[in-house]
């Protein structure tokens, strides 16, 4: 598990920036591997401070990127990675802890989270976020005057931000996707639907697809990925497949909700909207999905 972050590229080269972002992937491991191995009661605050942290770091870096000032980093061609490779991976990140901010003394430093998640650039990090606030007060808050004032607030902050980003974000990527997820579709279905091309086929077989797509294909083409990992998954493992992902996913939710963790099932819950438009199971940012899964599949847990 601690080379898996090394595997996904983030050490091309020998470097500062390199070191610095294995560093940061192997504390996010660190985290995730001490959460689930221990036999004690788990200390979810404890967890879930740890990750703030590191979410308040990595959001400190995109800001120093937004100033212009990116240190040992390459500037990008569209939004801010901080100490990723990538700024899907950044804002996947940053919107999978969102609920850890939702604590007492944290929920002031969120707002500076979710800038980053503007600073990211991704349209499947900022929405499931904005859902997620405007559901907040419905599950946490008691005080109906509180809870109005906040619904309105979080509601206008919302649709601003997504207004802005739709207006001045890259939204030319979200339309080649739907593209490829109908190639996908199409492809598998047409030939093998039921058990998929296998494992690991879509970054080898589907730049072929492809150039009915973008005109061109090859190793190198931007589709070896689908950025949607139930598609990609069809593609891959077909409709039998797919019945033990559906099945696990419905064990872990129905779980978090006998055991009432509202946080935690807000984190899956985030995740599974962004890995519709993303390929966030194929990043180093599963592994904090992977713990939320862990931590409510071993419902133990202590809150000091």
């Amino acid at each position: 598990m601690f080379f898996y972050p090394i595997y996904q590229g983030h050490v091309n080269t020998i470097c500062i920036k390199s070191a610095y972002s294995v560093i940061y992937t192997l504390l996010i491991t660190f985290i995730a591997f001490d959460g689930v191995t221990t036999n004690a009661k788990l200390n979810k605050n404890a967890i879930f401070s740890a990750l703030c942290v590191l979410g308040c770091v990595q959001t400190a870096f995109m800001m120093l990127q937004w100033f212009g000032v990116w240190i040992w980093f390459v500037p990008l061609d569209r939004g801010f990675a901080g100490l990723f490779s990538n700024p899907n991976m950044a804002g996947s990140f940053l919107a999978i802890i969102t609920p850890c901010y939702m604590r007492k003394k944290w929920i002031y430093v969120f707002p500076f989270i979710f800038f980053g998640i503007y600073l990211s650039d991704t349209m499947g990090a900022l929405i499931p976020v904005s859902i997620f606030i405007i559901a907040y007060p419905f599950i946490f808050l008691k005080n109906n005057h509180i809870k109005k004032v906040y619904i309105a607030l979080s509601v206008f902050l919302s649709i601003v931000a997504v207004s802005v980003f739709i207006k001045y974000g890259n939204l030319s990527s979200f339309n080649l996707r739907l593209s490829i997820w109908g190639k996908a579709i199409i492809q598998t279905f047409r030939n093998v639907p039921f058990v998929g091309y296998g494992v690991g086929s879509f970054k080898i077989l589907f730049p072929k697809i492809s150039k009915e797509v973008y005109g061109y294909g090859g190793a190198n083409g931007w589709a070896i990925q689908a950025h949607n990992e139930y598609i990609q998954a069809l593609f891959e493992l077909g409709i039998i497949g797919m019945v033990p992902i559906v099945l696990f996913l419905k064990r872990i939710i129905q779980k978090a909700f006998q055991m009432k963790e509202w946080l935690l099932l807000s984190g899956v819950l985030i995740a599974l909207l962004n890995a519709s438009v993303n390929f966030l199971f194929h990043t180093v940012v599963c592994i904090v999905f992977l713990l939320y899964c862990s931590i409510i599949e071993k419902g133990k847990v202590s809150y000091e």
